[in-house]
């Protein structure tokens, strides 16, 4: 309706031009729509049918997303879903938006990857990669941090055991668990 209005603004009113022709002017969807005050924005790129969002977080950054939706209605609920979860988020002093398992895992894995190039990283560390690519990231991969229960990590532990043999479990277990606990306490308070 916004644009059939526009059209009308920007022509002359003629006979022709009546609310009755209203009816039969073609519609064409918004490129960019702001809720929330200006706080929620979607859009869409040119080469993408799905819709993008854009929300700014309480410190004045922009946090940009794909709804992965293409329609309209489906993406604003999921647009304003996201701003609500992030401010949520920072007034109980967590970062704006959950990391999976994975993504932290990776920040691990990077960290002690360039420690190791540097040459001041211990030789266990090549263990831990091995753990971690080899255990804990198959099994956990995609899953949000805060939805890993103390049920989900005994049902690793058992899984982990038959794949491992006990032998080498005790040693390398402690030492992976501290390295992953260290990036989850960063990425909660970043």
């Amino acid at each position: 309706m916004g644009s059939q209005l526009k059209i009308l603004l920007t022509h002359k009113l003629t006979p022709q031009h009546t609310p009755q022709s209203l009816a039969t002017l073609p519609y064409t969807e918004p490129q960019i729509i702001h809720l929330r005050d200006g706080e929620v924005v979607l859009f869409k790129r040119s080469h993408s049918l799905l819709w993008q969002c854009r929300y700014k977080l309480a410190d004045g950054s922009w946090q940009r997303v794909s709804t992965r939706r293409a329609s309209i209605e489906a993406a604003v609920a999921v647009a304003t879903n996201l701003y609500d979860e992030s401010r949520y988020r920072q007034r109980q002093g967590l970062a704006h938006r959950a990391q999976s398992f994975a993504h932290l895992a990776g920040a691990v894995l990077e960290d002690l990857r360039r420690q190791l190039d540097a040459g001041v990283g211990k030789s266990v560390y090549h263990s831990y990669i091995t753990c971690i690519e080899r255990y804990f990231l198959p099994y956990f991969a995609d899953r949000r941090l805060e939805e890993i229960s103390h049920t989900d990590i005994i049902e690793f532990e058992i899984r982990r055991n038959r794949q491992m043999g006990r032998q080498s479990v005790q040693i390398n277990e402690s030492l992976v668990t501290e390295r992953l606990a260290d990036a989850l306490y960063c990425s909660l308070t970043a």
